[in-house]
């Protein structure tokens, strides 16, 4: 069994990015209790409302059944949402055998798919947030046992550990996809380097100024300023707002004078921004935003 915990927590924590690795891990979980199908849920108490829905069940008819019918009216989700996080509930302390057989949840929506007895493990308590694991055996199969408990209890602090990790990985992937729509939708041109020029990230506003012939470039993936004497302060500039000291705007840049004027204004990511580079080992470099401020073409 301790062999059997540890192949379950690495595929859930491989599972904080790669949502077929966390599936497989909820897989194997349902395999060592002894179940067929297993249920991932996350509610919304206050709005009423399924946030994630994840499941086993090769039913899709059946599993938006369940969401939108039963799933706020699950008289297994009460018992859950009393517990804390890392408890684990067993339908049959709970529910006979004789209200089983007069439940609509049981008999119109559990029984139909083959399925009975619920184990119940809470992942996640976060304000009105709740979310759970239900593990259900067939309906020929025994109520769950006091070893299956223990075994969810021990594999418990990895499975909570890695879905409060996936939760915060899918808002950070959810808030740089805002963020990055903001940014691919302004007019301006902008840039995000690191401390050596290297182009981290470029908005198509960027993307169509530096396809152009004009004061700066991209060589070799750096972003260059053509003109010497304007490189040795682009290159200090990058330096200044990359530095540990360096805070609010490092600096500004007109790259050449003459036929066509380009102003860059330099300015520092927060060192504790997720777009921030790891320049060196347990050391956060700010990189740098860089906006390409109005081009204009003079006769």
């Amino acid at each position: 069994m301790q062999e059997q915990a540890r192949r379950i927590a690495g595929l859930l924590y491989d599972g904080v990015l790669s949502p077929q690795d966390w599936y497989d891990g909820m897989e194997a979980f349902k395999e060592t209790v002894g179940c067929t199908n297993f249920h991932q849920l996350t509610v919304d108490v206050n709005q009423g409302m399924v946030l994630e829905s994840l499941a086993n069940i090769n039913n899709d008819e059946a599993q938006a059944n369940y969401d939108q019918h039963y799933a706020l009216i699950d008289e297994r989700v009460p018992l859950a949402m009393r517990l804390g996080q890392g408890q684990v509930m067993l339908d049959h302390e709970h529910f006979s055998d004789r209200h089983m057989s007069r439940s609509a949840l049981y008999v119109d929506c559990l029984a139909p798919q083959g399925m009975k007895y619920t184990m119940g493990l809470v992942l996640r308590v976060e304000g009105s947030v709740r979310q759970y694991v239900g593990f259900m055996r067939a309906v020929d199969r025994p109520h769950f046992t006091k070893d299956d408990r223990d075994f969810a209890l021990h594999l418990a602090p990895d499975v909570i550990r890695a879905a409060h990790l996936r939760s915060h990985a899918s808002q950070l992937a959810r808030h740089m996809a805002l963020g990055l729509a903001a940014l691919d939708a302004l007019p301006q041109a902008l840039v995000i380097v690191d401390a050596h020029c290297r182009i981290q990230y470029s908005n198509p506003a960027a993307d169509r100024m530096l396809a152009r012939p004009g004061a700066m470039g991209v060589r070799h993936g750096r972003l260059s300023c053509l003109e010497g004497n304007a490189q040795v302060r682009w290159q200090s500039l990058v330096a200044a707002a990359c530095s540990r000291q360096g805070t609010g705007m490092a600096g500004a840049l007109q790259p050449a004078p003459g036929a066509r004027s380009l102003v860059v204004t330099v300015l520092p990511i927060n060192a504790r921004h997720p777009m921030a580079l790891h320049q060196a080992p347990w050391r956060w470099q700010s990189c740098t935003i860089l906006p390409l401020q109005a081009v204009s073409t003079r006769a």
